[in-house]
């Protein structure tokens, strides 16, 4: 009886293994797929209907002026970003190597893949070209990194956290010593975006020791005092009165000062903790998995859950506005000569002409998607109109 009853346990374990297994497999192509489709098809806006480098939108104006882009383009947009992510991913590791052939490799790999991209938006080839095409990289890189912040800073979770409020407080301060500073908005979004993953994963990296550990305060220290500088009226007025000089000493200096000696008082509360347990490091499932148990468990379901917050903020908010903002800036840097746009002539049914200057990027159920010269959305619905030449 005990053993039958024991075999009936085993077997029922499996299954609910098995069972969780293929539930956690499934939620994990579910959230990839959903966020490959959403990278690629914001890629292609903003490329195409993105405007001037000035111009931005919401997300959601992105999906209410909805373009219905091939498949195909789709899938190719996808595959060259994988790639470079994977090249950028795969550069990273092998630096981490002791061995100086191996980065030598990786580092010529890299310049080549760099070539061959550039090649493909650019016909002519040249130094000046390809050194400004290195801004392509910054959205694959951005991709990389927040994949390195989602398996590195699931197994630390207040490192991690910490690290991004870091980066916060850090931009934060630029923008209150630098109100007056200009500078293009898409490239705003990505260097905010990429340090706040950056400094994310950094800091998941990073052993409590007892004169660095103050890096790990300095952030909350920072915080409450800039609430309490634009909470309370009279420190405000006070504060806006002051020099550049005052304002660093008020909201750096001396929150570093206090974050070290607190950090060294609170010494014994650095202690290193796992929050899980991944019997494959970098596994997908085993991030995912470690995820869901981490949500579990009551010790780590609060720090867990501000994780989980903060990568879907990533891949569903953030993604999208870095996929635009970098498809921006490679047309800005693609020679003017690359572009093809025609002279594209709409009659009525009265035969009167319409002369759009753009390229049809998309066609759905009669309707036409334009890209006019201005980088714009334009759509014509050819029940009542129809392209009659679009030749240059």
């Amino acid at each position: 009886m005990n053993k039958s009853t024991s075999i009936l346990g085993k077997t029922l374990e499996t299954s609910l293994s098995i069972y969780q297994k293929i539930g956690l497999i499934t939620l994990a192509i579910g959230f990839f797929s959903t966020v490959s489709y959403l990278t690629s098809y914001n890629f292609l806006f903003g490329y195409y209907f993105g405007g001037e480098l000035n111009n931005s939108f919401s997300n959601f104006e992105l999906f209410r002026r909805f373009v219905p882009f091939h498949i195909n383009t789709l899938a190719f947009t996808w595959l060259m970003i994988t790639l470079s992510t994977s090249v950028i991913i795969y550069t990273i590791k092998v630096w981490q190597e002791k061995r100086a052939i191996n980065k030598i490799m990786a580092a010529v790999c890299f310049v080549i893949f760099h070539v061959i991209i550039t090649q493909f938006f650019s016909k002519d080839i040249s130094a000046e070209i390809v050194f400004q095409f290195g801004i392509i990289w910054l959205f694959p890189l951005f991709i990389a990194i927040m994949s390195y912040f989602m398996v590195y800073g699931s197994r630390v979770i207040f490192k991690s956290l910490t690290g991004v409020l870091f980066a916060f407080v850090i931009l934060t301060i630029g923008m209150i010593l630098t109100p007056n500073s200009s500078h293009s908005e898409e490239l705003i979004i990505i260097l905010t975006y990429l340090m706040l993953f950056s400094f994310g994963s950094l800091f998941s990296r990073i052993p409590y020791k007892k004169h660095l550990n103050f890096i790990f305060v300095f952030p909350y220290i920072t915080i409450i005092e800039i609430l309490l500088i634009i909470s309370v009226n009279p420190f405000r007025e006070y504060f806006n009165e002051q020099t550049i000089i005052y304002k660093t000493m008020v909201i750096f200096i001396i929150p570093l000062i206090v974050s070290y000696f607190l950090a060294l008082f609170v010494e014994d509360k650095f202690k290193e903790k796992i929050t899980n347990s991944s019997s494959e490091r970098g596994a997908v499932f085993e991030v995912v998995y470690d995820v869901v148990n981490g949500i579990r468990r009551p010790n780590t379901q609060t720090g867990m859950l501000m994780f989980v917050i903060l990568l879907l903020l990533g891949a569903f908010v953030m993604t999208p506005r870095v996929s635009v903002a970098t498809a921006k800036m490679i047309r800005i840097f693609t020679p003017a000569s690359e572009y093809q746009h025609n002279s594209i002539i709409v009659k009525d049914i009265e035969g009167n002409k319409m002369i759009i200057n753009g390229r049809i990027v998309a066609e759905h159920d009669n309707v036409i998607f334009i890209s006019n010269e201005k980088w714009e959305l334009e759509q014509i619905k050819t029940d009542k109109y129809f392209v009659e030449n679009a030749i240059d």
